[in-house]
């Protein structure tokens, strides 16, 4: 009898350790599935983590403040699986911005912005930025640093840009875009269009529902004009040492150094020459001897920004009808509500009457100094050659700028 119950308490304590092992050892792997399976919230606020050993300590600290703002490891799959199969429906972040403008720089994008935020369907960002968010030329960086980071967060191509996707939709009110479909986000950011040789793939991938876009563009000389004068209204040494000719004096001889143009120096006396046509570079040359003249960053680019067909080709080529191009004189004169009309058409929001002008962005030809003639007539046959370019690719059949037929009373997109 004493055997047995000797035999049955050690049986019994036995049983007991196994049990306490299983208990913990349950709980150990239970512990570790939720490392690994708790993702933080994609947003400002973090990344994806590579979960490993040496970073548990962060995980555990990241899950213990998520509160419900998590993903799981499931969740996390499907989100970027809608990202990769480019179901926009199910997307975990709405679809914004729906529409953005793209530029030009001094065209008038502020009061058309200003504008567009008074339509009831329409709200612009609620980031605490400048009226200008610059989200896809300065947050994503180039594709080398690209790598760098998507190996960081463990994440494949398609997640990568799905993150970015996110972010970006998280400069608006993503609450009340989800609450209400017939509200659409917008915003404008002009120097995108100026950076027309690789925006338009990096907009493609982080928003794949392709946005509608518009770009203003306003004659090239009174464009570069219009950004000397800013540039010396805030800029005291520009303004006391450099005169608008002496910059594009300097702009053209870097221009010509880098193969962009043949055109005679500002200072020539004879300007009666073939030598304003366009160099015949290839797409790859182009593309490299305009970032090279980017980083000129002491100039202010006046004549560079005045290049539309360059800077427009990509974006018509990737984006096709969801690109719209209006003229600033269009939008400025006579024919502002029709023109603004057909800007309401193409976001998909039913017209309104366009709000009053507000004499602080349209203001033409307030300035300190005049133009001289001679400038004038020396800009007109340095910017004719490219926006002949500019006609085939906007598909008119004469320039917009230059010809008196069109710079008349016509509305060329009304």
């Amino acid at each position: 009898m004493r055997v047995r119950l000797c035999l049955s308490t050690a049986a019994y304590g036995q049983a007991l350790m196994v049990g306490f092992f299983c208990f913990a050892l349950f709980g150990y792997i239970r512990q570790q599935t939720h490392f690994v399976s708790t993702v933080h919230y994609l947003s400002d606020k973090s990344t994806i983590l590579n979960f490993d050993r040496k970073n548990i300590e962060q995980v555990i600290k990241l899950s213990s403040s998520a509160s419900k703002d998590y993903y799981t490891e499931s969740q996390l799959r499907n989100s970027l699986r809608s990202c990769v199969l480019r179901q926009h429906q199910t997307l975990t972040f709405p679809k914004a911005p729906h529409f953005i403008i793209i530029g030009a720089q001094k065209s008038g994008s502020s009061a058309l912005s200003e504008y567009l935020s008074q339509h009831p369907n329409l709200v612009g960002s609620n980031s605490d930025r400048e009226k200008e968010l610059h989200f896809l030329d300065w947050e994503i960086p180039f594709e080398k640093e690209r790598a760098k980071k998507q190996k960081e967060m463990n994440v494949t191509e398609d997640g990568l840009w799905c993150f970015y996707g996110e972010k970006y939709a998280n400069l608006f009110d993503t609450d009340l875009l989800r609450k209400n479909s017939s509200i659409l986000a917008f915003e404008k950011t002009p120097s995108y269009m100026f950076h027309g040789y690789y925006l338009p793939e990096i907009l493609k991938n982080v928003c794949p529902w392709k946005p509608k876009l518009l770009a203003i563009l306003r004659n090239p000389i009174e464009r570069a004009w219009s950004q000397y004068n800013m540039d010396i209204s805030v800029n005291k040494k520009l303004r006391e040492s450099s005169s608008f000719e002496s910059v594009l004096e300097k702009e053209i001889e870097i221009l010509r150094n880098l193969g962009l143009s043949n055109a005679p120096l500002l200072s020539d006396e004879d300007w009666n020459t073939p030598y304003f046509d366009i160099p015949n570079l290839t797409e790859e040359e182009t593309i490299a001897a305009h970032k090279k003249h980017f980083r000129q960053v002491f100039l202010g680019n006046y004549l560079q920004r005045g290049m539309y067909a360059f800077q427009l080709r990509r974006w018509r080529d990737a984006f096709g009808a969801n690109l719209l191009v209006v003229r600033f004189e269009d939008l400025y004169g006579g024919h502002a509500q029709a023109c603004y009309n057909r800007i309401l058409d193409h976001i998909g929001v039913a017209r309104v009457n366009i709000p009053k002008p507000d004499s602080n962005h349209w203001s033409r030809g307030r300035y300190r100094q005049k133009l001289s003639k001679r400038t004038h007539d020396y800009l007109q046959k340095f910017f004719q050659p490219y926006n002949d370019q500019l006609v085939k690719i906007i598909e008119r059949d004469r320039d917009i700028f230059f010809n008196d037929e069109e710079t008349g009373n016509s509305c060329l997109w009304c």
